[in-house]
């Protein structure tokens, strides 16, 4: 078999050039190796700090959710109005945290996340602003007009039915999370075996290039010095 390139060279250049060729194939698989395993890295990283940030993000929603649905029940027990107004206070704190929270999935989430998880979201986003709405105008107001039959009206009625729903929601994209981290896995483990694949296919080209090379050189020696 013969390589027309180097035909027309010297034994001693063709040397030189089965050499460098050499060389530059292992220098090119090395760097074409660094490379593809950076990229997988930085995806592989990337891809799975965002599925625990979800999932903490999550797990703090339905925790900031029951916080602010205690907080609000125990208010109806409260009756020095000074602890009440910081039990308001709290619970406003409470809100609000859980309010940015959800904000904040909303706008990450509006990237990656699938149509029907962005329904969730937003019918979770929906329920949480009715909660948060009945509470200032209707349960606070009655707890400070010392109304507390009114108010638990509304705390285990409409209110509670709101609750149960909105942690049902929180539920389901806390498991949402958690199945996202195993798929960032899964996208590891596959990037892993692309890059190996890479690397593998590429050593495999250079050998066979190599070996022809040095084939035709062999023939020649064969042929000058058999």
């Amino acid at each position: 078999m013969k390589i027309r390139f180097i035909e027309g060279l010297s034994l001693r250049h063709k040397a030189f050039v089965v050499m460098a060729i050499c060389v530059s194939l292992i220098a090119g698989l090395i760097a074409t190796a660094a490379y593809q395993m950076h990229i997988m890295r930085d995806s592989a990283q990337s891809a799975y700090e965002g599925s625990v940030k979800g999932l903490y993000q999550a797990e703090r929603l339905r925790q900031g959710i029951g916080a602010a649905r205690m907080g609000t029940v125990a208010l109806l027990h409260e009756k020095r109005a000074e602890k009440r107004e910081e039990r308001i206070s709290r619970i406003g704190s409470q809100v609000e945290s859980v309010s940015e929270l959800i904000n904040n999935m909303h706008m990450q989430d509006h990237k990656t996340i699938e149509a029907g998880s962005l329904e969730r979201l937003e019918r979770l986003e929906e329920l949480w602003l009715r909660l948060k709405e009945t509470r200032d105008s209707v349960v606070i107001p009655a707890v400070r007009a010392g109304e507390t039959d009114r108010a638990a009206e509304s705390v285990f009625g409409v209110q509670e039915a709101r609750y149960n729903e909105l942690i049902g929601y929180a539920e389901a994209i806390e498991t949402e999370k958690k199945a996202r981290i195993g798929g960032s896995r899964r996208f590891i483990d596959e990037a892993y075996k692309r890059g190996i694949l890479i690397f593998a296919g590429m050593t495999l080209s250079g050998a066979a290039f190599a070996i022809i090379v040095i084939y035709s050189i062999a023939g020649e020696i064969t042929r000058r010095f058999g």
